[in-house]
């Protein structure tokens, strides 16, 4: 799956979430499909209401089809008690782990996995980047590198 998609993401409205809420549904749902999709979802800390990220995974999670996955929970479980393992020798795993990668570049680690995870194909076609508007047309690192390879 090819996931090639600019969706703005600025002063998010009930509007303006719920087409992206459809855009996420249609890239997941080719066709009917009843399995469970799993959503690898990055950004902001998820305990922060005022952040896109959590307006959006607040929407997904009433949705049955979908189950939410967070580098927070996943990467602190994984690590746990492997000292020789670092969070991005955990990138196969995850691509091999989800259907879609939502990634809403709000804070530094965000950033950084926006970078990470740009530079291996397998979890760039799975990406899906949501960013405000205000920043898509600055000359930027993040939007002439990797979003770019998105």
């Amino acid at each position: 799956m090819t996931i090639q998609a600019s969706v703005k993401i600025e002063d998010l409205s009930s509007s303006d979430i719920k087409k992206s809420i459809d855009t996420i549904r249609n890239i997941i749902i080719n066709g009917i499909n009843d399995t469970k999709k799993v959503i690898f979802i990055c950004g902001k800390d998820k305990s922060d209401k005022e952040s896109y990220r959590f307006k959006i995974s607040q929407l997904l999670e009433h949705n049955t089809n979908y189950q939410l996955a967070y580098p927070e929970d996943l990467f602190e479980d994984l690590l746990e008690g492997q000292a020789n393992n670092s969070l991005l020798s955990l990138e196969q795993q995850l691509a091999e782990a989800v259907d879609l990668i939502i990634l809403i570049p709000e804070s530094p680690g965000s950033f950084a996995e926006l970078g990470a995870f740009s530079t291996r194909k397998e979890l760039a076609e799975k990406m899906l980047v949501l960013r405000q508007n205000k920043y898509k047309a600055d000359k930027s690192f993040i939007n002439h590198g990797p979003i770019r390879l998105v």
